[in-house]
């Protein structure tokens, strides 16, 4: 029967996981909150006989609370979850929680923290798959760049490139192309900038995300003025 209880519990719980995403991305915030809501009721309920749910859910909270533009929020979660695998053994999602803590406090301008969140995990990358990959030296490059480090910066964005490049997804090819261009363009790199621009509008135009063509037509004007 406790067999058959946890069964349920960890179906529920994936099956709310899948639910919170598509809210997630399909409609934003405000409709993925409840199902947050919903995990956290779990989470609580069943701390003690399934902390491996509890680390899930401070995961998911992890996203929300990003994608709500809630730093403060999200870097709590984070260290709750650390908190939470240190105690259990289950270490599971430690290199999302030090990747995300990271993000906010590079949003939050606060690059010392960041790099600090990034130096922990830094001999684990090799092993890592491409998009984590791509979210650390993502972080790094615009720790850089917030400096003024460019060279830096280019060299992290390549290596970006490399890792997003491995994940397939065109709109992270067309931010990163965006980006590099930019970069390239301060650094008096002129030809190479207007070709990471003309292919981020090609993967732009392939996703038909009309915010990255909004935004290659920007930089665009604003090379034209330079």
């Amino acid at each position: 029967k406790i067999a058959e209880t946890s069964a349920t519990i960890n179906a529920k719980v994936q099956a709310l996981h899948f639910i919170f995403w598509d809210c997630l991305l399909r409609k934003g915030t405000p409709a993925a909150l409840p199902i947050l809501g919903e995990l956290q009721r779990i989470s609580r309920m069943f701390y003690k006989e399934q902390p491996l749910i509890t680390i899930i859910v401070h995961n998911t909270a992890m996203h929300y609370y990003l994608g709500a533009g809630l730093h403060g929020e999200l870097i709590a979660a984070a260290k709750k979850g650390l908190e939470i695998s240190e105690k259990t053994g289950v270490h599971i999602w430690d290199m999302w929680f030090y990747l995300y803590a990271a993000v906010s406090f590079v949003n939050c301008m606060d690059t010392k923290s960041a790099e600090e969140w990034l130096a922990r995990v830094s001999s684990m990358v090799d092993g890592w798959p491409n998009w984590p990959n791509a979210v650390y030296h993502g972080q790094l490059m615009r720790i850089a760049l917030i400096k003024k480090e460019y060279a830096a910066a280019l060299h992290e964005g390549k290596r970006t490139l490399d890792f997003v490049e491995g994940t397939g997804s065109l709109s992270s090819l067309a931010a990163i192309q965006l980006m590099l261009g930019r970069l390239s363009w301060i650094m008096g790199k002129r030809e190479e900038a207007l070709i990471y621009l003309e292919q981020s509008n090609q993967y732009a135009e392939q996703k038909n995300s009309t915010w990255i063509m909004t935004a290659v037509l920007m930089t665009n004007a604003q090379f034209a003025f330079d």
